[in-house]
């Protein structure tokens, strides 16, 4: 079907899409489900701060207390038993264990509230409607929805809960847990929820709620739901497909996600604005989207009926090798605005950076430092990406950030990056949280082959380990937050380090290693045909005391010894410097104009102008004298057509450097 561009923010478009009885897929609920025999203050303050931050319709938080704590019994010693709890307390996120034991880095609750953001915005082929709970009588009713998805639902599990807060001054303790088996033999029919649990009478009846969750012959959570009652006019997110992408194509269609409204029952419409807003990108790229019949450049005015969903694609439109993170944004008034992530990486670039924990300082540092060498860079967001099966084959260099100790990594990436590097790639792994994640038993990764990874890939060791060249490895690596360290020109291959709690820092285009008194922050290692460099301490804590920032210092030297002839000692000057262009009026109606200036000897530049498919709609030589010139564009085509409205990349390049522009055509 063709689409057509719409440029103008006040489009009213009305949904167009199917009952809820129609629906391929339905917004999911994620459960924390947390085994416990007693209380532990930083496991509490995490949950109570991720309870707060997710109401009932998008995380559920229950706690199973053992049968030896007096606020547990049989149900939830049995549910503790079904999930395996080796330690409590434990973490099960939507069936699966995630964390064991308690650490001091589950209090801001940033590990919780991350298991629930990876899966916020999962589609589910199950749906709980309308859950009503009478606490005098313990009925509960509702209808659980079948997605038309033609796969019915079959061999599934439905628990009914009777959850009490402020218990004891605990909040979602499980006090009953009455569990059915659950088929749906049609597709896209419903089950009718009419189920009566006992009510103790020392249970306070007007803390109780009821839960409902189904879950699959694997364990797995597939959709819960409480009997709180969903906001008025709140609309919800899902994405059926992942929401990262990798391509070399200059246009990119992102999948389809939808826009939902579940207040299946109301009769009323809301009206809202959607939009994409910028995490980073590039400086020439350019977000689009697109429903089924149009596209929108910028914000646009939509209405939908209670019950209802539309779907939007965003698109991509890329310059050069790079990377972007970006969020699709609803707002409707009187109510918070709800976004959504999205990652697009180019199929290629110098380094591949990959980060679990947001793009932050540490991010920020990395992609400043290798703008500045003349490196370019994509960053994949382990919060977004899950790389599986990722292909790492066009990635000679990658950085692994690793500061969140709960990491959202997925294993499978493992033997992929080490037969990578084995093969003649370079990483450098860094961050105050590699040794633990990697192996820790309480780590939500660890695994023998973590373990191994750790060791075979970094040639490092836990604290305690003597080894034979240097000293021990610090097993936790974390050296402070304000560190600060300063480059002695006099001595080029070292940094000079203070305070004296450093023994030595040495950085040497044959030779990295970090050292604290007698014992290892980092070090380098060969593997098999590749190069690692390994340190344990997170750079956004370093302070420099010259010009050259942190970034700029530590991955010069480190892409020098991995054999990168970009990344020297003299910083290159960015591209912009001697190439420069500047376009007007914008947007524009009939002509655009294109000044020109080259800091080079060229004596031509070659222009070329795309439209937002990356599709070559115009083309120019020209004269430049004394390095200047200008040319306008009389908005055709090459065939002499009038080009429709749109976005348009102006591309010049001098014979040495090229610099994009973009130009929005609006008649």
């Amino acid at each position: 079907m063709k689409k057509t561009l719409i440029l103008t923010a006040g489009l009213f478009l009305l949904s167009m899409s199917l009952f809820a009885q129609n629906w391929p897929y339905f917004p999911k609920t994620s459960v924390l489900e947390i085994c416990v025999n007693e209380e532990v203050t930083a496991f509490n303050n995490g949950l109570n701060a991720a309870d707060e931050a997710y109401p009932d319709d998008e995380g559920i938080v229950l706690r199973y207390y053992s049968s030896s704590s007096s606020l547990g019994n049989a149900d939830t010693q049995a549910m503790i038993n079904q999930l395996g709890a080796s330690v409590l307390p434990s973490a099960y996120f939507n069936g699966q264990i995630k964390v064991k034991g308690s650490k001091a880095h589950l209090n801001d609750g940033n590990a919780f509230k991350a298991m629930i953001e990876k899966e916020k915005y999962d589609a589910s082929r199950v749906y709980i409607h309308n859950v009503s709970f009478n606490a005098q009588t313990g009925a509960i009713t509702g209808i659980v929805m079948d997605a038309l998805d033609s796969n019915p639902i079959q061999n599934m599990t439905i628990h009914y809960l009777i959850v009490e807060n402020n218990v004891s001054g605990m909040n979602n303790v499980v006090r009953k847990i009455v569990s059915d088996p659950l088929a749906i033999a049609t597709d896209g029919d419903n089950f009718t929820i009419n189920k009566t649990l006992a009510i103790e009478a020392g249970w306070n009846a007007a803390n109780l709620k009821a839960v409902v969750m189904i879950r699959n012959n694997q364990g797995k959570v597939i959709q819960a739901r409480s009997n709180e009652s969903i906001p008025y006019r709140k609309l919800r997110f899902v994405s059926p497909q992942p929401r990262y992408a990798v391509s070399s194509e200059a246009y990119y269609e992102m999948p389809y996600i939808a826009v939902m409204n579940t207040d299946f029952n109301a009769n009323y419409v809301v009206d809202f604005t959607i939009g994409t807003e910028d995490v980073y990108k590039p400086e020439n790229w350019m977000f689009t989207y697109c429903d089924h019949n149009n596209c929108f450049f910028g914000d646009s005015q939509h209405s939908m009926s209670a019950g209802y969903y539309l779907e939007f694609h965003p698109s991509v439109t890329s310059s050069g090798n790079g990377s972007a993170l970006f969020n699709f944004k609803v707002v409707v008034e009187n109510m918070p605005d709800i976004r959504i992530p999205f990652n697009f990486l180019t199929s290629s670039a110098d380094v591949l950076v990959i980060d679990d924990d947001g793009v932050k300082n540490t991010e920020s540092s990395y992609m400043s430092g290798l703008a500045n060498i003349g490196m370019t860079y994509a960053v994949a967001d382990m919060s977004i990406f899950d790389f599986e099966g990722f292909d790492f084959s066009a990635y000679q260099n990658i950085i692994w950030n690793m500061h969140n100790p709960y990491t959202q990594v997925n294993n499978t990436i493992l033997s992929e990056l080490k037969n990578h590097i084995g093969s003649g790639a370079n990483l450098y792994i860094a961050g105050t949280s590699v040794g633990w994640a990697l192996t820790n038993n309480n780590s939500t990764v660890y695994t023998e082959a973590t373990d191994d990874f750790y060791s075979s890939m970094t040639g490092a060791f836990l604290g305690g380990v003597i080894l034979s060249t240097v000293g021990d490895i610090m097993g936790y690596g974390n050296i402070g937050e304000n560190v600060t360290m300063y480059f002695d020109s006099s001595i080029p291959e070292y940094i000079q380090i203070e305070p004296e709690i450093f023994a030595y820092h040495t950085l040497r285009p044959d030779n990295i290693i970090f050292s604290i008194n007698n014992y290892d922050i980092g070090r380098v290692n060969y593997y098999q045909l590749g190069r690692i460099a390994y340190t344990t301490f997170g750079i956004e804590g370093i302070n420099w005391n010259l010009d050259m920032s942190l970034a700029q210092h530590l991955l010069v030297r480190i892409m020098r010894w991995f054999g990168n002839s970009t990344s020297n000692e003299e910083i290159v000057k960015p591209q912009s410097d001697r190439l420069s262009i500047t376009t007007y009026p914008n947007p524009f109606s009939q002509t655009s104009n294109i000044d020109i200036e080259s800091k080079t000897t060229a004596s031509l530049a070659d222009i070329e102008i795309f439209n937002s498919k990356g599709q070559r709609v115009h083309q120019q030589s020209i004269q430049l004298n004394n390095g200047k010139s200008s040319y306008s564009w009389n908005g055709k085509d090459l065939t002499g057509k009038n080009c429709s409205n749109g976005i348009y990349f102006i591309k010049v390049n001098n014979g040495n450097q090229t610099q994009t522009k973009k130009v929005l055509r609006f008649k």
